[in-house]
């Protein structure tokens, strides 16, 4: 009886484990679902992108920036609006980690590949113009 028992116990674990397995995935490196970066600084950010290869706006690269500052205009050397502009990837941009209380005027001007952005809640002034695409 007590082997029965053993034998019992040994099935039930084996039956958990095959299905834990198969619930994850089987271990099938198929899974295309993109994992989203977090990203310290906009130098990391700029040689991120550029290390990237071309997308699709229905595959933007979804990239978590966590920065105090965005570095000025799309203009400004070594801001994240120039890596934005200069850059042929699209991109969803998640700031909502940074330490940002504004935005300055123009800081995406141009970012024509940029499909999104979460702005942090300690923001309290959005200068103006954010940004400007042509239709």
């Amino acid at each position: 009886m007590k082997n029965q028992f053993k034998l019992f116990g040994v099935a039930v674990l084996f039956m958990a484990i095959v299905f834990s397995f198969a619930a994850c995935g089987g271990g099938d490196d198929s899974d295309t679902t993109p994992t989203m970066p977090t990203i310290t600084s906009v130098a990391e950010f700029t040689t991120w992108l550029a290390g990237k290869p071309a997308n699709t706006a229905a595959t933007a690269y979804h990239v978590k920036l966590n920065v105090s500052s965005l570095g000025g205009g799309s203009e400004t050397p070594g801001s994240v609006g120039k890596a934005l502009k200069d850059s042929d990837r699209f991109v969803s941009l998640d700031l909502s980690g940074s330490n940002l209380n504004s935005i300055e005027a123009g800081a995406f001007a141009g970012c024509e590949k940029l499909t999104s952005i979460t702005i942090p809640s300690g923001v309290t002034s959005v200068h103006t113009p954010l940004l400007s695409i042509a239709l």
